[in-house]
């Protein structure tokens, strides 16, 4: 390293530039269709069942993986269309679902006690009958993608990243977003406002005729 006389580095108290961070890889809804038709398409009625389910849930709540992986069935209140996640640093909130997502469960539930013992609490199980690990979940998407003929690197968390611009663009609020992914800072939410901007830019280029 370069130093000045006296022994200072030349470039002491100098900092580098911040690295732009990248845009999240998310699906647009019709590959979230896609993945779901593809899941949808299984001889295995369990697994049928349940990749539906997953899918539908990640794309309908923004949950990460691990808080999906760590339900319980008492996680879901179909009275009040509700599920209670444990998210970082044990913070625990409720995440309102669709009716697609209900349905899903429903049938999803239906198909678990043909694996399930009856002293098992996790929600969503391997075939094994075991709680579902993040690592699991990930294989699910990987194979949906394959299987599904979709060549963007879709992942648990795109489908996160989807939940969160897809309700933006259709003028959520950005607090709500903020609440409903379960992130401290305004500022970590406030990126899929970038995303947003991004596509609506590219539908702008690809369509206007003075553009």
């Amino acid at each position: 390293m370069a130093r000045e006389t006296g022994g200072e580095p030349l470039f002491h108290g100098l900092t580098s530039p911040k690295r732009r961070k990248s845009l999240p890889t998310f699906a647009v809804p019709s590959e979230v269709e896609q993945l779901i038709a593809t899941a949808d398409g299984q001889d295995d009625p369990f697994l049928r069942a349940r990749d539906v389910a997953i899918v539908e849930m990640l794309y309908g709540t923004g949950m990460r993986v691990a808080e999906l992986c760590g339900m319980d069935v008492s996680s879901y209140d179909a009275e009040l269309a509700f599920v209670h996640v444990v998210g970082k640093g044990k913070k625990e909130r409720y995440i309102p679902i669709g009716q697609f997502a209900i349905e899903a469960l429903g049938r999803y539930l239906d198909a678990r006690q043909t694996c399930a013992s009856p002293q098992e609490t996790a929600l969503f199980l391997s075939q094994k009958g075991n709680r579902v690990t993040t690592d699991q979940i990930r294989y699910v998407m990987k194979r949906l993608r394959k299987q599904g003929g979709l060549h963007k690197p879709l992942t648990p968390h795109s489908l996160r990243h989807s939940f969160a611009t897809d309700l933006l663009e259709r003028g959520a609020d950005l607090r709500a977003v903020q609440e409903l992914l379960g992130h401290e800072s305004l500022s970590t939410t406030g990126r899929y406002t970038h995303v947003s901007t991004e596509r609506l830019r590219a539908v702008y280029q690809a369509t206007h005729p003075r553009k």
